[in-house]
This record gives C-alpha cells, sequence and structure tokens, in this order.
C-alpha cells in the first residue's frame, strides 16, 4: 500500500514527559524508548467520544485507550503504576487543550461561584519532586512496599463503589434487625477489602533467613500480626498513596478574598473536558 498524501497532516507529538517511577516497577518492554522522554500526543475526536463514555469511564477502559492512543510508547497502559498515573493524565490534557484547566468552585464563605485556572505543568513539576518510602524496618524483618497499579486501582475502585451503593440500599430495609446484620455483614467486606489493598501493596517480607512474596502468605501475616506492624504498613501505604494523589491548589475568592483549597478532579469525564 503506498504512503497517504495527508500522513504530514498526523498528529505529532506535542510534549515530552518522564515518568515519576523511572520504570523501576515495570517489567522489560513496558516503556519503548527512552523512559525520561516519553511522547505524549493529544487525544484524537474518538478519544474525547471515549472519554464521556460513562460504561468505559467506570470500568477504566476509556483511560487504558486514550493512553494507549496519546501515549503509544506505554505498551500496556493498565499497568502503569499509581506514582505516574497522574502525569501522564496531566500530559495527555495539556497536548489536548493546553497546560491550563478551568476549575469552577462556589466560595464557602460568600457562595460566590469562581472559575479559576489550574497550571498542569505545576502537576507534574509536582511529581517530579516527589520522594516515596517504600521500605519499613521492623525489628529483624524488612517490608517491602510497591505501588498498584491502574488495573488494581480501578478493581479496587470498582469493588468499593459496589459497596458503597449496597450502604445507600440499607434505608430501603424495614427490619431492623435485618439492616443491623446486613451493616454487620458490609464493615466486614470493608475491612476484608482494605486489607486486600494492602497485601497487594507489598512487594515481599523478608528477614534474615526467608524472602517472602507469596500474597497468601504476606495475607496471612497481615490476619495475625501485631498491631503495630500493621499499623506501621497501613500509614505507610496511605501516605505514599496521599503523595501520589493531585494535590490542592490554595485560592482565593473574588469577592471577599477568602481563601480556600480545590483539587483537580480525577473523575475522566470532567478531566478531559474541555475547559
Amino acid at each position: 500500500m503506498s504512503n497517504n498524501p495527508l500522513q504530514k497532516y498526523f498528529r505529532q507529538p506535542k510534549i515530552f514527559i518522564q515518568l515519576p517511577s523511572m520504570g523501576v516497577y515495570y517489567d522489560h518492554g513496558m516503556v519503548d524508548g527512552d523512559i525520561q522522554r516519553i511522547p505524549v500526543y493529544g487525544m484524537t475526536g474518538m478519544d474525547e467520544i471515549l472519554a464521556k463514555t460513562p460504561d468505559a469511564l467506570l470500568n477504566g477502559e476509556s483511560t487504558v485507550r486514550i493512553i494507549s492512543s496519546c501515549c503509544p510508547a506505554i505498551s500496556d497502559p493498565w499497568s502503569l503504576s499509581s506514582i505516574d498515573l497522574e502525569v501522564v493524565l496531566s500530559a495527555i490534557r495539556i497536548a489536548t487543550y493546553g497546560e491550563k484547566v478551568t476549575v469552577s468552585k462556589k466560595c464557602e464563605n460568600c457562595d460566590t461561584e469562581n472559575d479559576y485556572d489550574i497550571s498542569l505543568s505545576n502537576v507534574i513539576d509536582y511529581f517530579k519532586t516527589v520522594k516515596y518510602d517504600f521500605t519499613i524496618k521492623y525489628s529483624d524483618l524488612n517490608i517491602v512496599l510497591r505501588p498498584l497499579t491502574y488495573r488494581q486501582n480501578t478493581d479496587f475502585s470498582i469493588k468499593n463503589f459496589q459497596l458503597q451503593q449496597k450502604f445507600k440500599q440499607l434505608s430501603d430495609i424495614d427490619d431492623p434487625e435485618k439492616q443491623q446484620d446486613l451493616l454487620s455483614l458490609l464493615y466486614k467486606e470493608v475491612g476484608l477489602l482494605q486489607k486486600e489493598v494492602y497485601a497487594v501493596g507489598i512487594d515481599c517480607i523478608e528477614n534474615s533467613d526467608n524472602k517472602v512474596t507469596e500474597k497468601a502468605f504476606i495475607q496471612e501475616f497481615l490476619d495475625n500480626c501485631d498491631k503495630e506492624i500493621f499499623d506501621l504498613i497501613r500509614n505507610r501505604i496511605n501516605e505514599n498513596n496521599q503523595k501520589s494523589s493531585m494535590q490542592p491548589v490554595t485560592v482565593v475568592c473574588s469577592n471577599c478574598n477568602h481563601n480556600q483549597e480545590i483539587t483537580v478532579s480525577l473523575d475522566q469525564a470532567d478531566f478531559f473536558g474541555r475547559a
């Protein structure tokens, strides 16, 4: 087949990014080319339609397809780690619409509706400087953590969403005793889900004699370890998760000069919508 004479009008990379993880958590071939200079293209019209498809948004499929389209150097977007995801999404948004995203927020002091332009370049700069601590030392144990992949995060988010829906349905139950029984079961499910998240977030646990990577053994360890150890793991994972999330930005109300914080929504329909 001959070359398309319209090829010179095809998309070209708009910006280049470096992944914060530097590929530490990826298999060989996950990123094609220089991991410190990944080309990012703007979205196509079809990508924009995908970004507004509710079902595909909920299960993460639209985000994966958009990343594949706009960052073809990333071979498996489902395997992107949580510490890289926001940089990739911000870069795609910049390449498509520019570096500013407009966020509307009502002032909590005077109820004035304000529009604020948030710089996504600043978001990318923030993630370049974040330092994570994925190692916990306790007695003779060395507990090594790892960030969740986009697949894992999406699966846990769906499970959490389903649980929240069940909580909402409790109000439809008239029998107080049955309602209390179901509430107890739901709290148990929440606890099990939380422990599953922590178990997946542990890469290995080692001492001078053994290195344990089997998830069943790690889960059993979490079920039976002292509260002090469990709290160390939980707090460190939560710390790292907070660092890898979009950070709040302080803004000033145009009417009363009141300061408050806003955060760019990570809901993909909002995030990729034109500012």
